[in-house]
C-alpha cells in the first residue's frame, strides 16, 4: 500500500501517543513503511515528531518514578533517588564507581617522544636486557 508522507506523519504521532515510544528507532519498528522510506522522508529529523517521542519518554519516566516513590521497597526508593539525582549524587550512591579520569582530568601522557627518541629508548632497553 502506498502511503503519503503527511498521512505517515499523522500515523507516527498516533503510534507515539498510543504505544509510549521511547526513541525514533522504536518508532521505525512500529510504522508500516520501510526503514529506508522513513529516513528517506527525513521523518527522524522532524522537530515535532522528536518532541512527541521525547515527551512520551518523559511521561514513562515520570510513571516509573512515581511507582518507585510510592513503594516501601528500599531498592525502589534508591532507584527513584538515582533517577532524580545529579552525577555527583549518583557517584556517591554507586557501590562500584571507579574514576578513570583522575578526578575529572583526562589521562594523558606526561610527554611525547619523537620517533627518534622512541627508537633510541628501545635500543637502550634492548642493550640493558642483553647485558643481564
Amino acid at each position: 500500500m502506498a502511503y503519503k508522507k503527511q498521512e505517515m506523519i499523522d500515523h507516527c504521532f498516533d503510534v507515539v501517543n498510543d504505544n509510549n515510544i521511547k526513541n525514533v528507532e522504536e518508532l521505525v519498528a512500529w510504522v508500516p513503511i520501510s526503514r529506508a522510506t522513513f529516513y528517506g522522508w527525513k521523518l527522524h529529523k522532524l522537530d515535532t515528531l522528536i518532541e512527541a517521542v521525547n515527551n512520551s519518554k518523559i511521561r514513562r519516566k515520570s510513571k516509573i518514578l512515581q511507582k518507585c516513590e510510592d513503594s516501601d521497597n528500599a531498592a525502589m526508593l534508591k532507584m527513584a533517588y538515582q533517577l532524580m539525582s545529579d552525577d555527583e549524587e549518583r557517584r556517591l550512591l554507586s557501590t562500584n564507581y571507579t574514576d578513570v579520569t583522575t578526578q575529572g582530568d583526562k589521562i594523558t601522557m606526561p610527554y611525547e617522544l619523537s620517533d627518534k627518541q622512541r627508537e633510541d629508548r628501545i635500543k637502550e632497553l634492548r642493550e640493558e636486557m642483553s647485558g643481564e
